[in-house]
């Protein structure tokens, strides 16, 4: 399931090997001084479900715990034991070996000899050459031997079967360590070393397959480490592994009835225990990953059906997951500084395009329907290439297909041509789109425009550092004496029912700024302070009933004011302790999530999101939650 370089309900190419991807077939990139099409997106990948970038950064920056990363992209799930109603046996997991599609199944042991046997389990002959090799043949398959994989080979029977079971089969006492007493199956390109089984099978259009059986969790160990590298936290490798134990768990009948998975990106990248894929010997499992499969061995996402949720994940969704089986919803771990690929810019030749439809100069390139969910408006459902004599019109995913972009979540940032067709030279498409960034921070952040000064410099920054640097102007401008001195005068405002002064306005903003205090602490500062409870009505009750109406936005219910005015009267909470827990409280993070939302961007926020927001300002403060929701700013095309 790894980067949707593949149709066809695929998944995405995992992000730990992302040096031998195989990207779809672009057109050639457009030279820097011929009239071009700038698309600047987000993510790689079809977007449904969990990103993995994003379970990195919700981990590594804001120590989620897989439960409730797992929780926040798979919601309407729970959290469960596999049940016993599976459709085929967890213990005894086929999985198509693609690489050896319709060739022979050429097998090798470096310590025991190989058993062969019919379906049923019957010995059939026991091989001690070292090497394999079954091809069918229409009336069962033929058997060679060798004593490696490299031949010469030995014509030796025909098996009268229609599935031939490879068995390891060690002698009494023998204890073969490392990749010795594992089978090898010999590939035309490379080696791989598997646990439990080999089986040459042949499918109902009568072409070969091989199959490797093993438990679900051996399948597992070759799995997690090649889609989220072993490297990240434990909790995003626990999260991978629950996500890659439900997608192979709820089943894929593509491959039935010979098999029940298989080892490619069209399901999840499987490479046994060892292998040579990629060049050279190494192993394809790791400790790390390992200890993320114990950890949560026989844990899956369950629908309300009870069935196993088929949990697909990408590389990164852009900041927002696309939706389908599973609500979209916002992915502000996506943001990571680990993530090449939360913003990313791609060219498009006007000469290639006029050349391959054939519909005369080209005229524009409008998208003309979104999903709603994330930037620019959301993923791009239907655009239209329009040329003089015509236009062509497909789905957002056709068009990234079909242009080798690495997601249908983008926007079409500048056209660069002139009227005449001649090439045009005189704007920088990265530095217009760069600087309309630019300023948009500013406006939405500051509240002005930037001066020319703070326009190039900028400008140069996110041309060369990308979302780095926008991330650190976004900082900058959120604590700032503009946003961050708003916080401030609505603390003043809401709780002491005044304007701010200037020294005390000062006085909070170095606060802070010099990271003294969160804006959280603020507020229950304020909110406890003697001013704000003579205001209230100068005793506790009174003083509870204010902070369920300027807090919570709310009257008290009657059991929960005599609850807090109780716990004031017998002096175990004083007024600051009642301000904090009353404005760390979840109704109070949801109402500064959506205020925070709608001063940055000037939109609103859903349920679900309000629900994300809220949850980041456990363990961020409101500040970072403002950076989070300024980096989803784009420049409308």
């Amino acid at each position: 399931m790894r980067k949707a370089v593949v149709a066809v309900g695929a998944l995405v190419l995992s992000i730990a090997l992302t040096v031998v991807a195989v990207v779809p077939a672009a057109v050639p990139a457009a030279a820097h001084d011929e009239p071009h099409i700038v698309i600047t997106g987000g993510g790689w990948g079809h977007g449904r479900g969990m990103g993995q970038y994003g379970a990195l950064g919700y981990a590594r920056d804001l120590g989620w715990s897989s439960r409730r990363i797992l929780d926040h992209f798979y919601r309407g799930t729970t959290h469960g034991p596999v049940p016993s109603s599976l459709s085929f046996d967890a213990d005894k997991m086929r999985v198509d070996l693609r690489y050896l599609s319709s060739r022979s199944t050429t097998v090798a042991l470096a310590q025991g000899s190989l058993l062969l046997t019919d379906d049923s389990g019957t010995g059939l002959v026991n091989i001690t050459d070292g090497a394999v090799r079954l091809t069918a043949n229409g009336s069962g398959f033929r058997l060679e031997t060798a004593t490696g994989c490299g031949g010469p080979w030995t014509d030796r029977q025909v098996l009268g079967r229609s599935k031939i079971r490879v068995v390891a089969h060690q002698p009494t006492g023998s204890n073969p360590t490392g990749s010795d007493g594992l089978l090898k199956v010999c590939g035309p390109q490379y080696l791989v070393w598997y646990e439990g089984e080999i089986w040459a099978v042949t499918n109902s259009g009568g072409r070969q397959r091989t199959i490797n059986v093993v438990s679900v969790e051996q399948y597992l160990r070759g799995v997690v480490p090649n889609e989220s590298p072993a490297s990240w936290p434990a909790a995003a490798l626990e999260a991978q592994a629950v996500a890659a134990r439900s997608y192979v768990l709820a089943g894929d009948t593509r491959w039935r009835p010979y098999a029940d998975t298989c080892d490619s990106v069209w399901c999840q990248v499987y490479d046994g225990r060892y292998t040579t894929r990629g060049g050279r010997w190494r192993a394809s499992t790791d400790p790390r990953t390992d200890d993320a499969i114990v950890a949560t061995a026989g844990q899956v996402r369950l629908t309300s059906s009870g069935a196993v949720a088929r949990t697909e994940f990408s590389s990164s969704t852009g900041g927002f997951t696309a939706g389908g089986d599973f609500p979209a919803v916002a992915d502000l771990g996506d943001s990571v500084s680990a993530n090449p690929n939360h913003r990313w810019e791609s060219h498009i030749s006007i000469a290639v395009l006029e050349s391959r439809y054939r519909l005369g100069d080209f005229v524009d390139l409008v998208v003309t329907d979104r999903n709603g969910h994330g930037p620019w408006g959301g993923r791009v459902g239907r655009i239209e290439i329009r040329f003089r004599n015509g236009t062509r019109t497909m789905s957002g995913n056709d068009f990234r297909r079909a242009f080798g972009l690495k997601s249908d979540l983008f926007t079409v940032s500048a056209i660069h041509r002139n009227a005449d067709g001649s090439p045009d030279t005189g704007t920088d498409d990265d530095r217009d789109f760069q600087a309309a960034t630019v300023d948009l921070l500013y406006r939405r952040l500051a509240g002005r425009a930037p001066t020319s000064g703070e326009l190039g410099t900028w400008t140069d920054a996110l041309v060369a550092r990308g979302a780095e640097a926008k991330r650190e102007l976004a900082g900058r401008l959120v604590h700032s004496e503009p946003f961050a001195g708003r916080l401030i005068d609505d603390l003043y405002r809401r709780a002491l029912n005044r304007r701010s002064d200037s020294p005390g306005r000062s006085y909070w903003l170095n606060q802070m700024n010099n990271s003294a205090l969160t804006y959280q602490q603020m507020g229950a500062l304020f909110y406890g302070s003697d001013e704000y409870y003579q205001r209230a009505g100068n005793n506790n009750r009174a003083f509870v009933t204010s902070l369920y109406e300027n807090i919570l936005g709310r009257r008290p219910d009657g059991g929960g004011l005599d609850y807090w005015t109780g716990l004031m009267d017998s002096g175990r909470v004083g007024q600051v302790d009642a301000a904090r827990l009353f404005y760390e409280s979840v109704e109070s993070r949801r109402t500064r999530a959506r205020l925070l939302y709608r001063q940055v961007t000037a939109g609103e926020l859903d349920s679900a999101s309000t629900g994300d927001g809220a949850d980041y300002l456990i363990s961020r403060s409101d500040l970072d939650l403002a950076v989070e929701y300024a980096m989803m700013l784009v420049p409308q095309s």
